[in-house]
């Protein structure tokens, strides 16, 4: 059974979705049958990401009561998720598309980084670094992280030491005690 869509979400097909949500968003492409037991078709798309509304994907965004949440405006999005999710009218003007100090940024600017250490010096050097910092933000030293992961790693090894210290004592003493019995 099929039911009739709403008008103003059919005349969505055929627009362009962009992806806004700095986590990205998951998109059912297909939904199943109701009385199908698998999962629906999905696409994960990152921020920045299109795909073009079929039917599928229309009658796949209609929830228990009937409504959808791509009727949803910019202003509905903001009150239910706190942020923008996604776009019907392309790419805003002056908004990247990486979210600075998220993880395709952190890993966008290692790259830049890298390669402004190989192709400038001194006073260039420093401004492209502080560029790259502003536009895509700065994660931690990995200096700082290799120490705190070797430090739990110490705890872990004592600990487990500590532990199987403690089952060869008791062991000892059992053993100590069955032989005295006997």
């Amino acid at each position: 059974m099929t039911a009739e869509l709403d008008p103003e979400l059919l005349a969505l097909e055929g627009e362009t979705l962009t992806v806004l949500a700095p986590g990205g968003l998951v998109v059912v492409v297909e939904a199943l049958d109701d009385d199908t037991y698998a999962y629906p078709k999905t696409a994960n798309l990152k921020r920045g990401q299109s795909i073009v509304l079929t039917e599928p994907v229309l009658r796949a965004s209609v929830n228990r009561k009937g409504t959808s949440w791509l009727l949803d405006s910019e202003l509905d999005q903001r009150d239910k998720y706190g942020h923008v999710r996604f776009s019907l009218d392309g790419w805003p003007e002056n908004e990247p598309v990486m979210v600075p100090g998220s993880p395709e940024a952190l890993y966008q600017a290692d790259q830049e980084r890298a390669l402004a250490w190989r192709t400038k010096a001194g006073p260039e050097l420093a401004d492209a670094l502080r560029d790259i910092d502003r536009r895509l933000g700065r994660g931690g030293t990995k200096s700082t992280i290799l120490r705190e992961d070797r430090r739990s790693t110490d705890r872990a090894v004592a600990d487990a030491l500590t532990q199987r210290r403690l089952v060869e004592a008791e062991f000892r003493a059992q053993a100590e005690a069955a032989g005295g019995a006997a």
